[in-house]
This record gives structure tokens, sequence and C-alpha cells, in this order.
């Protein structure tokens, strides 16, 4: 065979290759550039709540200490413009946290009929101060302990109950949790919890807006409505992080109705379920108030049981006694009386050994001014707490 000629083509991949490596310089200073983001907001978090947080601290001290009608007026200004600032940095935090993929989810067992209810009771006084009728319904067939982030979906279900209330002058705002059972073998379930109010509603046009960070329904000059319109963003990002989804129906002066639905949600049915789990932990407990969802050891049923074994009505009557005074001194959220009340309960002799690291815990958050360290710490004092009552009455 004889070649009589041939074609040659030549192909300058100068600019491919260019292209290329700009393209990996370019991902590499994305990572970075996302790295160093979540650092600063990390830092930021901590450098702008902590005054923050210690000027309302100072505030309601001398509110309590002052008798003057003139100086009370100034100070209720400051803890309520403080407040609002407050929730305008968390949320403006949290949502960059999210974005930044900094965000670290913390599932535990938990009763998630009790925290719904917990939330029920802060909104329940705020709906009947403008006159609505405040609702709660939670299917008795729920398990008792389901496996979620509970700082989490406490944020969610207090973002959707909030505007609920903020956007409905008359009527009523319900909230409910539904259970469906997927797998018996699996342990397996969809926990669903809907919001639903008789407000204004929301244009069929709106319902996609108004999950984007900002939005305003009533955006403009003559809006009726404060806040941020992060809220539902927040809760929207939070539950797609948890696995979730946020489903929205509404009409016009008809109301909405706001679901947050968690699929392949994994519970447990009895206590000695939870022993077993619990003794499976190899990680050591940690105590920081930050990471005190791994305290599952200590809250664990086997502990509580050793407990009642050894003096019962002494572990049933501090649990009582404390149960009184953590909601006496939630109300009141003075940092400095909490951290003096749980440094006092752990020198009580009655105060049970696993409590006294849960209130360690709980008195370094309050000297540290760490609101979220804070929330946990008094999470896991209840759950403790509300564990030995449960036992001991044989639930």
């Amino acid at each position: 065979m004889q070649v009589e000629g041939y074609v040659a083509i030549q192909v300058d991949a100068t600019a491919k290759k260019a292209a290329e490596e700009s393209l990996r310089s370019a991902k590499a200073a994305a990572e970075e550039a996302d790295r160093a983001k979540g650092t600063f907001l990390s830092n930021m978090s901590h450098e702008i709540r902590t005054p923050l947080n210690s000027i309302l601290g100072a505030a309601r001290l001398i509110h309590e200490a002052s008798k003057e009608q003139e100086t009370l007026r100034w100070i209720e200004l400051i803890e309520q413009k403080g407040s609002q600032l407050n929730e305008l940095v968390t949320d403006i935090l949290e949502l960059s946290s999210l974005e930044a993929g900094v965000m670290n989810l913390k599932p535990e067992y938990i009763d998630t009929a009790d925290l719904i209810r917990d939330i029920a009771r802060q909104f329940e006084h705020d709906a009947k101060e403008i006159g609505l009728e405040f609702k709660l319904s939670i299917e008795p067939d729920s398990p008792p302990r389901m496996l979620i982030d509970p700082m989490r979906l406490r944020q969610i279900v207090t973002h959707l109950t909030s505007n609920a209330i903020k956007f409905t002058s008359q009527g009523s705002v319900s909230l409910s949790i539904i259970w469906k059972e997927k797998n018996q073998n699996e342990k397996t379930g969809s926990l669903i919890i809907n919001v639903v109010d008789t407000g204004i509603g929301i244009p069929q046009e709106k319902h996609k807006s108004i999950f984007r960070a900002f939005y305003q329904i009533d955006d403009g000059e003559s809006r009726q409505f404060a806040g941020t319109g992060l809220g539902l963003t927040i809760a929207m990002r939070l539950a797609q992080e948890m696995g979730g989804t946020l489903k929205v129906e509404s009409h016009l002066q008809k109301g909405s109705t706001f679901s947050a639905v968690f699929q392949k949600v994994q519970y447990q049915v009895n206590y000695d379920e939870i022993t077993n789990q619990a003794s499976k932990q190899e990680a050591p407990v940690r105590i920081h108030p930050d990471e005190l969802n791994q305290t599952e050891q200590i809250t664990s049923p086997e502990v509580i049981a050793g407990i009642l074994d050894t003096n019962a009505s002494a572990a049933e009557q501090w649990a009582r006694i404390c149960l009184t005074q953590t909601v006496q001194l939630r109300a009141r959220n003075v940092p400095q009386e909490i951290s003096d009340w749980a440094t006092d309960q752990c020198n009580l002799q009655d105060t049970p050994e696993p409590a006294k690291k849960l209130l360690q815990a709980l008195a370094q958050a309050a000297q540290e001014w760490n609101i979220i360290g804070m929330h946990s710490a008094w999470q896991q004092v209840d759950i403790f707490a509300k564990s030995i009552l449960e036992l001991a009455n044989g639930k």
C-alpha cells in the first residue's frame, strides 16, 4: 500500500491550558476565601455577641435595681432595642454561616414533643397579648425520642411561629406535630411540623420569593411589618441542611401553612433502646458548653436508674425543685444569677453527681456570656431532671 499523501492538523492548546490553569487558581482562591470567611464569621460571632450580651445583661441588672420611673423607661428602651439588634446580628451571622458551609449539625435523641411544647409556651403569651388564639397539637403516637439536631429544629420552628404571629392580626396560630412511620424494622419515619395561621396570606406568585434573603412581602417605604426578611430564608436553609424541606400553602387574605418535613428520621421506642445506644458510645463525654450534645451518657436511663436506686426520694425532690427554678431563671435571663445558681447547685449534697458536670458547663457558659452554650446547657439539665421524674414514675 502506497501512501499518496496525508493531512496534518495542528491545534494550539496554549490558550486552553492557560484557561485550565486560571480555573484551578480561581478554584483554589475561592476555597481559601471560604475558609477565611468561616474563620471570620466564627470570630465575629464572638466579638459582636459578647459585648452586646454584656450590654443587655447590665441593662437588666440596672432595671431590677432602679426604682425611678424615668430611669426604668430608658432602660426598657435599651433592653428592647438591644434585643432587636441581637436578633438581627444573630440572623445575619446564621445566614452567613449557612452560605459559607460552616454549619455543623449535632443530632441527638431528644423528646421532640417536649421541645415543641417548650417553644409553644414561649409564643403563647405573645399571641394572647395581641388577641390571638394559640393552639398546640401533638400526635399521641409520636415516638418518645427522635434523632435530630434540637438547636436547629428549635430555630426552624421559632422562625416559622414568630412569622405567623407577626403577620396575623386576628384569628389564631396553630403549631402541630405529625408523625408517619415508614419503616418499623429500621425504626424510621417522617416528622412533619406545621405552623398554620389565619393571617394576611401570601399571593401564589410570591411563594418562591419569600424564601429569598431580605425579601419583604410589603416592600417599600409604606411597609407595615418590621423585620430583616431573613427568618424564612434561614428556616429553609436549616431544613435543607438537616435533609428536610420547607413547604408553604397560602392564599391572599386566607392565611398560611408552613410545613417543615423531615424524612427517614430515626427514633427509639423505649428506654432499653436508649440505654443500649448510650452504652455503645465510645467517645468520651465532653462537657464544654458548646459541645453538650455529647452528654447522652450522663443523661442515659442506666445512669438515672443508678441514682434512683441509691436515693430515689432525694433525687426526685432535687429534680422537681431544679425544674421550677430553671423556669424562673430562664425568664429573668441574668447570666450572673444563672452562674451563681449553677455553682450553688454543684455544692448541694442532694445534687446527683452526674448532674454536676452539666451544671458546671452551664455556669461556665453563663460566665462567658455564651448564649448558645447556655441554651444547650439548660436543655441538658432539663433532660436530666425530667428523666429522673419519668423513670421514677415508671414511664
